[in-house]
Formats: C-alpha cells, sequence, structure tokens
C-alpha cells in the first residue's frame, strides 16, 4: 500500500477532515491534500508528526521506495503537459501556414476561381481530378490578317490551378504550350499539363488554317496510342505527347519544352 492511501485510510478510520489533520501536525490542508494525492511526500517533521498522531510506528507510512511514486507522478505530469504543448504548437503552426498561403502571393488563393484570376471563365474547362483547368478567351478573331469581330469570342490560353493540400495555387512550371502544324501550316496549341496521373492535354485550333478534315475529331492517336478526346480538345495520356495523328493527317510538334 503506498503512502497516500495508509493516510487516507488512517484519516478516514479517525474519521477526521483534511483540515483537522492539518491543524494538529502545523501544516496546511493543501499539504494534506497533497500528500493524498500522491504528488508529495512530508518532511521528516511532518512525517514523525503524523506517526505520533495516528499512534503508529516509525516509518509506518512509508513504502519500501516512495520516491519512485512521487518521480512517477512528475512524469505523468511532464507527459501531459508536453502533449498539451505540442497540440497548442500545431494548430499556431496550423494557421500561420493558412495566413501565408492566402496572402504570399497574387497566384494563392483560398478557391479556385480566385486563383484563376479575373480574366480566366468563372468555371473549370476541365477538372482533372488534382487540377481545375480554366480558360481565357479574346473577343474577336484575326482572318486574314485583319480583325473580324463577327467572329466573337475564342478561347485563346488555358491555366491549370493546382489543388492544394488546403486551397489552390497557380505555378508557372505546372504547364507550358507547343505549336502544331500540318505540313507547314500553324493549325493550333498543344497545352501539356503534368499531374499525379499522367499529362493532361488540351488542343486549340487555330479556325481558319487548319485543314477541314481534322476540325472534328473523337479520338487522336498520340504516340503511337490512340485515346478518346472529350470537348473536341481534351485528352490524357501516360507520356508527354512527342506524335500526334488525327484521322489520317500526322500533326509536327514543335517548340517542345519538356524534356
Amino acid at each position: 500500500m503506498e503512502f497516500k492511501e495508509k493516510l487516507k485510510k488512517a484519516r478516514s478510520e479517525r474519521n477526521i477532515s483534511q483540515q483537522a489533520l492539518a491543524d494538529a501536525i502545523f501544516v496546511s490542508r493543501s499539504a494534506v491534500a497533497k500528500w493524498e494525492s500522491g504528488i508529495g511526500l512530508p518532511c521528516d517533521e511532518s512525517m514523525e508528526a503524523l506517526e505520533k498522531y495516528f499512534g503508529v510506528e516509525k516509518n509506518y507510512f512509508l513504502t519500501d521506495k516512495p520516491e519512485e511514486v512521487i518521480v512517477r507522478q512528475n512524469i505523468k505530469m511532464r507527459k501531459t503537459a508536453t502533449i498539451f504543448g505540442s497540440v497548442a504548437s500545431a494548430l499556431v503552426v496550423f494557421f500561420s501556414i493558412l495566413l501565408v498561403i492566402s496572402v504570399m502571393c497574387k497566384s494563392y488563393g483560398l478557391t479556385s476561381k480566385m486563383a484563376a484570376g479575373r480574366f480566366f471563365a468563372d468555371d473549370p474547362f476541365i477538372d482533372t481530378g488534382d487540377y481545375h483547368i480554366y480558360y481565357g478567351t479574346m473577343d474577336v478573331l484575326w482572318n486574314e490578317g485583319q480583325v473580324d469581330e463577327s467572329n466573337g469570342e475564342h478561347i485563346s490560353s488555358f491555366r491549370p490551378v493546382r489543388k492544394l493540400f488546403i486551397g489552390y495555387g497557380v505555378f508557372e512550371e505546372d504547364y507550358a504550350y507547343r505549336e502544331i502544324y500540318s505540313g507547314e501550316d500553324f493549325v493550333g496549341r498543344l497545352y501539356s499539363i503534368k499531374g499525379e496521373n499522367g499529362y493532361y492535354n488540351i488542343l486549340t485550333r487555330n479556325a481558319h488554317v487548319i485543314p477541314a478534315d481534322i476540325v472534328f475529331f473523337d479520338t487522336i492517336t498520340v504516340n503511337g496510342i490512340e485515346y478518346d478526346v472529350t470537348l473536341n480538345s481534351y485528352f490524357a495520356t501516360d507520356e508527354i505527347p512527342q506524335t500526334i495523328v488525327v484521322g489520317d493527317t500526322e500533326l509536327l510538334i514543335v517548340n517542345q519544352k519538356y524534356e
């Protein structure tokens, strides 16, 4: 039986309060409460006073190794304090990171729309799972070297917005575009975004130059493998496109930006 248990038992048998015991041996009530909680031991004088008050033999209240009891209690208290301190520190770090992400530069935003910016459409053109890909538009088209306002709005560029552990971010190194030619004719651009599951590719067409036989297509052959095309321009591949065949037409990729 530990010291705290022996003391409680002796006091209970006498049917006296902690205050009454404290008054009898000239200590504070909090000292008695501390002893009975197991987080402290009385000094030699107080121990002797306890033995005399309860009429027990010398060293009756002591365990074999009373110091170990106090050590265990102190270790437990330190562990509890460490846990609470760690949780508090983690919360501070978390909210600090949140604050930094939200203000560090204009390319960051807590929503994908904020990260895309005002030039781009309100809704993603493609949602790949790890990216929202937005498109930008122009109000007019060039027709034989002249601005043709009757042609209206068309897609001019894309911006992939990466999903982060919190919020979204735009990173210039995530994507690049390359020019596409059919023979000597410029026919459009190929946007390639490297994502978690391969490459996300969007083929935009130069409306007045691209040959009629490759304007509409449902499949595309990339690096010798046929892929389905969605929205008439988007396709995902395992490897960066090196060769593209649409129908019977082989397209030339130039200005290579991926190694």
